[in-house]
């Protein structure tokens, strides 16, 4: 049985929206909320670097990527070292909250962009600043350095550019660049071609030395982010020509710019011809026509492109070189490398599949992710796939547990809000079978039989229960569904099961009952496949929200909205035991261990281990903050569990009973050794040697006898017994502490107080008084030294009543007798 789990890999929200940017090292910084959160893409889990409460607005690297600057919403600037994760400065710069922000060549100098209408340049080794710019025409959107001429841009709501020049402290130029708000600028490698781009769907090109335009694009969408792409970079570049003084529009053939916006497209640019080279659907398939693209960055030292996503996803993209193959997908010359799920949302289920966990988000209302499925891979979770096709949240989700053919995945099944039911080929990411408006409401419970595929029965919002022929599935995936379309699935069966809403449906493992639990407070078992009512459980005060069946007893196990989970007979409908414990309602509930444990997890954040038949909660796990809506063990061995909540944390855990149990059998392996070497380390007077493994091991008592044995062999030695010597002879600060905790409780007993004072005395004379104050404190020798003065004042005592005793006995010349004793006989 199991005993322990323990966290194998967890997946936090890193990116919540709001500031994002990449360093010279390919590190990713992002805003999840108050907190900063910094990702190494390729790998690595990330840091998070914590200021105040307030919401993080903008983020910037210096040039070297060994410094970041965050800004929040309450209009505080902080200087952050990376590699330490420190906050080295921090002060406030505006008066509204800064939306972006930019450093020099140098790191030394960082602009901010503000919605006040301003942009400042700051020192940042002395927190003051150095220029102010402005007032602009609304909300300053966009700023960048010009290391060459000393200058600064800066991009407004309404439109204009504005050149300002760091030495004179003026605009130098003001440009009317787009009928829209500037979104982004962007200076070629020489710094002397800057580009411009709107939401008034174009990017326009600018001569940096006269200030003059020399053409733009209609990229025919609202332009979110542009970037040109260094040298360094794997695409592919056209001959570069000749160029005169200045920028020219014969420079523009030279330069490739990179575009997202609100279609879902990563598109890259000749510059000289206006035209789109390469494109591709980012998040691919229908997804990318569901996705508003909001950030573009180039990352050099990788040669990749980094892209954030309104509903809080991380894209990377690169060039797809010839003969390369791409693992995600390929449009044109550009190819997935990554995919970061900065935030599931709010989870409300997930189910294991033989080699991924496959997660279900639903987010929230500004997110636009509730229709999709995750496919994640269960050690990193890192995304490998979506699966696209609902077009309202997902609620359900379930897994086949038949045995596949070989070569074949195991079925996916989801329904949701559209009141669809699909089942998907997870291998392929193709729905193979659909039932469009299968039921009147929302799809709220699914499940597959156990032994077959053929039918999968769904439940829902509208009260109704049904059995579907997925009988013809298979074929479709074996044929491939790349050009077809979904089949459609049959009902077998229907029948209105409740008076409320179905929250879960379950299947027994010989396929011949399923149970459905219900907001009605009731559980109903149903003959399959023709859905004859068998019976009806009732016993819960409040709403059941899951259910399951025995895998090797006729029993079922409910949890429900009244804080309870109760074990049910299928003989006879009785309720066999009722576990008590959790501090809300619990949501789901599922069997461990052949049936032997259970394993629920409620709205209180915590996933409870039980003891089947006894109904004891034999362990509690604490890593969530909100309820836990999902909750799925893997394999036949449960070796691991994903538990997912409404924070937007997923965890996996792994079983480690086994391990544990070796790791305390060793330990207790060890010290029995140690026990026996103590033993035979008194028997044979080492009493030092006694003395400090005592100590090490724990064991007071055996110290004590240790110092009483050593006192005593020494008794005729003046000063501190050898074992006292020994024991504080180098003894680390943990060890000392220890010690010291052990004089404190010895001291109050007089039968005691002789070894520990003799203990102490060594210990006084090893260690600094300033050592002893930093180990010790008050609550240490405060009742040290009354105690002590207590044990001085008895030997006080005794020391005025012997005296008193030896004149007595002198007065009565018995004590050195001096007559009469010569001539007696015999004993005195």
């Amino acid at each position: 049985m199991k005993r322990s789990f323990r966290v194998d890999a967890f997946l936090d929200p890193v990116f919540t929206g709001g500031g994002v940017t990449c360093s010279s090292q390919g590190l990713v910084a992002c805003a999840a909320g108050s907190v900063i959160k910094v990702i190494d893409p390729q790998a690595g889990s990330p840091r998070s670097f914590s200021g105040d409460d307030s919401d993080v607005t903008a983020v910037c690297f210096t040039p070297d990527g060994l410094t970041l600057y965050s800004c929040s919403k309450s209009l505080i600037l902080r200087r952050w070292n990376v590699e330490a994760g420190t906050c080295i400065r921090s002060w406030k710069v505006h008066t509204a909250p800064v939306t972006c922000m930019a450093t020099d060549a140098s790191g030394g100098l960082v602009a901010t962009a503000s919605a006040d209408s301003t942009a400042r340049v700051w020192d940042a080794a002395g927190a003051f600043c150095t220029h102010v710019f402005g007032p602009h025409r609304g909300v300053v959107t966009s700023v960048l350095f010009h290391q060459k001429q000393l200058q600064l841009v800066t991009g407004d709501a309404d439109g204009r550019l504005s050149i300002w020049d760091l030495v004179d402290k003026r605009r130098v130029a003001q440009l009317e660049a787009h009928a829209g708000s500037v979104s982004s600028l962007s200076l070629s490698e020489d710094e002397w071609v800057l580009a411009s781009a709107g939401r008034d769907s174009t990017v326009a090109f600018w001569d940096f030395r006269h200030h003059t335009k020399l053409s733009s694009i209609p990229v025919l969408e609202p332009v979110e982010g542009a970037v040109f792409l260094a040298s360094s970079s794997t695409l592919p570049r056209p001959a570069k020509k000749a160029r005169t003084s200045g920028a020219s529009a014969s420079a523009l053939s030279s330069l490739r710019i990179a575009t997202v916006g609100s279609s879902g497209q990563l598109k890259v640019w000749a510059a000289g011809a206006g035209r789109c080279e390469a494109s591709i659907a980012v998040g691919g398939g229908q997804q990318a026509a569901q996705l508003q693209l909001t950030h573009l960055q180039f990352i050099a030292q990788i040669s990749q492109l980094l892209i954030a996503t309104a509903d809080s996803q991380l894209f990377l993209f690169a060039w797809q070189a010839p003969g390369e193959t791409s693992k995600v997908g390929k449009a044109g010359n550009l190819r997935q490398v990554a995919h970061l799920l900065g935030d599931l949302g709010e989870v409300t289920d997930l189910a294991w599949l033989p080699t991924t966990a496959a997660s279900r988000s639903q987010a929230a209302e500004e997110n636009g992710n509730v229709e999709t499925i995750w496919l994640l891979d269960g050690g990193t979770l890192r995304c490998r796939a979506v699966l696209q096709g609902h077009s309202d949240a997902v609620l359900a989700m379930a897994v086949s547990t038949a045995s596949s053919p070989p070569g074949e995945q195991r079925l996916l099944a989801s329904g949701g809000k559209d009141r669809d039911v699909r089942i998907w080929d997870p291998a392929s990411t193709a729905c193979l079978a659909e039932a469009s408006g299968g039921h009147a409401g929302a799809v709220t419970a699914l499940a597959f039989t156990n032994r077959t595929t053929s039918l999968l029965i769904s439940g829902g919002a509208d009260h109704l229960l049904k059995v579907w022929d997925a009988s013809s599935v298979r074929g479709s995936q074996q044929r491939g569904t790349g050009a077809a379309s979904p089949a459609k699935l049959q009902t077998k069966a229907a029948v209105v099961a409740h008076d409320k809403d179905i929250n879960a449906v379950a299947v027994s493992p010989d396929d011949a009952l399923a149970c459905t639990a219900s907001q009605d407070r009731t559980i109903k078992i149903w003959q399959l496949p023709a859905l004859v009512e068998v019976r009806t459980l009732k016993g819960h005060k409040r709403g059941v929200w899951a259910a399951q069946f025995s895998p090797t007893q006729r029993a079922l196990i409910t949890s429900s909205g009244d804080r309870t989970l109760k074990m049910w007979s299928l003989q006879d409908g009785s309720c066999q035991r009722t576990f008590e414990g959790h501090l809300a309602s619990v949501l789901q509930v599922s069997f461990l261990s052949a049936g032997q444990q259970v394993l629920s997890a409620g709205a209180d954040g915590l996933v409870k281990l039980w003891n089947a038949r006894t109904s004891e909660c034999m362990n509690t796990f604490d890593e969530h903050e909100d309820r836990i809506w999902a909750m799925a063990a893997a394999g036949r061995e449960d070796q691991h569990v994903a538990s997912a909540s409404a924070d937007g944390k997923l965890v996996v855990w792994q079983d480690c009973t086994q391990a544990q149990s070796d790791a305390a059998a060793e330990l207790l392996q060890q010290t029995a050794a140690q026990q026996q070497l103590l033993s035979n380390a008194i028997k044979d007077q080492q009493f030092s040697k006694a003395a400090r493994m005592a100590l090490d091991l724990g064991h007071p008592g055996q110290l004590m006898a240790a110092i009483v044995a050593s006192m005593e062999h020494q008794s005729s030695q003046e000063g501190s017994s050898e074992a006292a010597q020994a024991i504080t002879h180098g003894l680390p600060a943990d060890s000392t502490r220890t010690l010291l905790k052990y004089l404190r409780q010895w001291n109050t007993n007089p039968r005691h107080c002789h070894a520990a004072q003799h203990v102490l005395q060594s210990l006084l004379r090893s260690c600094s008084a300033q050592t002893l104050e930093e180990l010790g404190g008050e609550d240490i020798f405060d009742p040290l030294a009354a105690y002590t003065q207590r044990h001085f004042a008895r030997v006080d005592r005794l020391l005025d009543s012997s005296c008193v005793l030896d004149y007595v006995m002198g007065a009565m010349n018995l004590v050195q007798p001096t007559v009469g004793l010569e001539g007696l006989s015999g004993p005195v």
